[in-house]
Order: C-alpha cells, then sequence, then structure tokens
C-alpha cells in the first residue's frame, strides 16, 4: 500500500540552513574597506595608461607632438623606457584607495539621507545620481593635490640632461613637486584645479554610478547577464558614462595643473575661458583628445572597482 512507502531521501524535507549571523563591524567601515581594496586594484592595473592619457592632454606644455595614443606609448617607450610608464605612481597609488574608500562611504552615507531603505524596492536612479554627485564633490578635494603632483611627473620627457644628470628644471619626484609648488604658492597652491576637479568629480560620478545601476537594473537582465559577468559589465558601461560626461573638464583640469590655463585664476571664469579657446582653436574633438585612451583605461579600471568593491564588501558580511 502507498502509506508503506517511505518517501525518498530526496523528497524529505530539510531545515533551511541557518542564516550567518550579522556582521558585528558597521557598513561605514565595510564601505572603507571595500573601497580602499578597490582603489589599489584598479590603480595597478591602469596607471600607464594614465600617463598616455595625460601626455596627450597637455602635448602643447611639452612641445612633444604625438598622432595618437599608439605613438605616444611608442615613443615613450623607445625614448625613457617601461618605467616612463608608471612616472607618478606613488602619490596616486597611496591615495586610490583613500578616494574610492571616500566615494563609496560618503555615497552610502548620502544615499541614506536622501532615499532612505523602505520595503518598496531599491532606490531610484535620480537619488543615486544625487548621492553619488555629493561623494564625487567631496572626493574632489581629496583627489586634486594627488592628481596635481601625478600631472607635473607624467608630464615630464626623457630621462636626462646633456651632463647626465636630471633635466634643469624637472622634478626629483613626488616630493619635489610637493616642496617646490608650496614654496611657490603655499599649501594652497596643491589645490590648483580644485574648480574644475569638482565639477569634473561631481558630475561625472554621478554619471558614473547612474549609468552602472542602470545597466544592472536593465541592460543585465534585458542581455541575461547575471553576477560577475553582469557586475563586470555594468562597470564597463558606468566607465564609459563617466568619461563621456567628464573629459572635457578633466582635460581642462590636467592644462591648470601642470601650468597653462590660458587666463589668471583657476576658478570658473578661468574654466569657461579655457574651454571657450580649446573650442575655437580645435572644435569639440579638442576638448577630446586623448578621450580613447581615457575609455581603454576608464573601462577595465570601473569594472574592477566595482567588481573588487561588491565582492569585498559582500565578504566582510
Amino acid at each position: 500500500p502507498a502509506h508503506h512507502l517511505r518517501p525518498a531521501p530526496g523528497d524529505m524535507a530539510s531545515p533551511p540552513p541557518p542564516s550567518p549571523p550579522p556582521s558585528p563591524l558597521p557598513e561605514g567601515f565595510k564601505q572603507i574597506v571595500s573601497g580602499t581594496a578597490a582603489g589599489f586594484a584598479s590603480t595597478l592595473v591602469v596607471h600607464p595608461l594614465d600617463t598616455v592619457r595625460t601626455r596627450i592632454q597637455t602635448a602643447e606644455i611639452s612641445g612633444v607632438k604625438f598622432a595618437g595614443a599608439f605613438d605616444c606609448a611608442a615613443k615613450t617607450w623607445r625614448h625613457e623606457g617601461w618605467r616612463a610608464f608608471y612616472k607618478g605612481l606613488a602619490s596616486p597609488l597611496a591615495a586610490s584607495g583613500v578616494y574610492k574608500a571616500v566615494i563609496f562611504a560618503t555615497y552610502h552615507s548620502a544615499l541614506g539621507r536622501i532615499a532612505p531603505a523602505s520595503g518598496t524596492g531599491p532606490p531610484g536612479i535620480p537619488s543615486v545620481m544625487l548621492a553619488a554627485g555629493v561623494a564625487g564633490g567631496v572626493n574632489s578635494f581629496v583627489v586634486t593635490p594627488v592628481e596635481l603632483v601625478r600631472n607635473n611627473l607624467m608630464v615630464q620627457y626623457g630621462r636626462r640632461g646633456a651632463g647626465g644628470g636630471r633635466r634643469a628644471g624637472s622634478y626629483a619626484g613626488a616630493g619635489d613637486v610637493v616642496r617646490r609648488t608650496v614654496a611657490e604658492s603655499g599649501v594652497l597652491g596643491l589645490w590648483r584645479g580644485a574648480a574644475s576637479t569638482f565639477l569634473r568629480d561631481s558630475f561625472g560620478v554621478a554619471v558614473w554610478f547612474g549609468t552602472f545601476e542602470g545597466s544592472q537594473r536593465h541592460l543585465c537582465p534585458a542581455l541575461g547577464l547575471a553576477g560577475m559577468p553582469g557586475l563586470l559589465f555594468s562597470g564597463v558601461v558606468g566607465g564609459f558614462g563617466f568619461w563621456a560626461a567628464a573629459f572635457p573638464l578633466d582635460t581642462i583640469k590636467s592644462l591648470i595643473q601642470v601650468g597653462s590655463h590660458g587666463s589668471e585664476g583657476t576658478g570658473p571664469s578661468a574654466i569657461r575661458t579655457l574651454m571657450g579657446n580649446l573650442y575655437r582653436s580645435g572644435g569639440i574633438r579638442r576638448l577630446y583628445r586623448g578621450f580613447g585612451v581615457a575609455v581603454l583605461r576608464g573601462l577595465p579600471s570601473s569594472a574592477i572597482t566595482f567588481a573588487v568593491q561588491r565582492k569585498v564588501r559582500e565578504a566582510m558580511g
């Protein structure tokens, strides 16, 4: 009779696995640690492309002309060797963890205030972008002196002067850039280009997070992407969004920081003047010169950043 049959082992109801205990670590700390790991990973991978991008953007100052990204990379390799691609690495590597931690921790805090968690679903994309814009603006004050040091080292060409020593006027390293900038302009000189960096990062990071979240919610389901492939794909989409939105301001920021700003000062009026000068000299193509390198650098950087941050954050419970 049927009531004498034992249920197969696979049919027996088993209790659900116990849920892991809640992590005792505060959420802000998790965001800081995961953002730091993401910053280190992305910077180590993409710094050579940063060097090429910055050299192309500031070619008028150096007097070295390039036919494009590959020409810049080839000339750098031929005349200076592979180490030249890592000029200025120390300061962005040391700071990359800091400012990625600032971005993710500030974003999490701002989003919690703009769109408090509820049971009705994730916050809307406008709320995501607003919180990300706040995070980018805060981060700009951290990243400005780091990029000033990095950019001034990146645009130095050649190995040695005529007598085999360091070229006259060139910097000996990051510490030398800091020392000479402070001597010439005071401590606030390290924040040269802060206004353009603020505009770049508040606008750019808003688009970065907005396009990432939009891809996660809409593009990935439509394409059948989930898990790590979906995370990496959305990171690529976000990286393209950031640079498409922010690149003209990044060009202006780079020129201001290495000493060519086309007008007195570095504030909003100088930014408008420089943007107008660049547009008149070469149109929209001049504002986006070096964009290909930025995208080549930005897409893997963004994918690595979001993937590492998410996975480290998940591992912390």
